[in-house]
């Protein structure tokens, strides 16, 4: 069992540097919204990268970042995004750097 944890870890590292590309544009557009400079083309491709995060999380067995990422994803899709909603994003995104930053490794 030890290996396969281990064989995850070293996935993860490989992998890394991608889930790292979608959580920074999805933290980008974040705080776009939060600032009134966010526009729905970048909100959309916003909404495509934390759905490939919500299922790469998963795989690896990070199953609350992966819920995060589907949150943060269905708040991406609604277009109508207010004060309120643009806060609870940059939040989101702030746990969900988080959870990532844990790695598998804690599971």
């Amino acid at each position: 069992m030890n290996d396969m944890k281990t064989g995850l870890v070293q996935i993860w590292e490989r992998r890394r540097p991608l889930i790292e590309q979608r959580l920074v544009a999805v933290e980008r557009v974040a705080q776009d919204l939060a600032n009134g400079r966010g526009d729905l083309h970048s909100q959309e491709l916003a909404a495509e990268e934390a759905h490939k995060l919500a299922g790469s999380l998963g795989a690896f067995g990070l199953h609350q970042a992966s819920s995060v990422a589907r949150e943060t994803e269905a708040l991406l899709r609604n277009h109508a995004i207010d004060i309120a909603a643009s806060s609870r994003l940059v939040d989101l995104t702030h746990s969900l750097r988080r959870l990532i930053d844990k790695g598998p490794e804690s599971t």
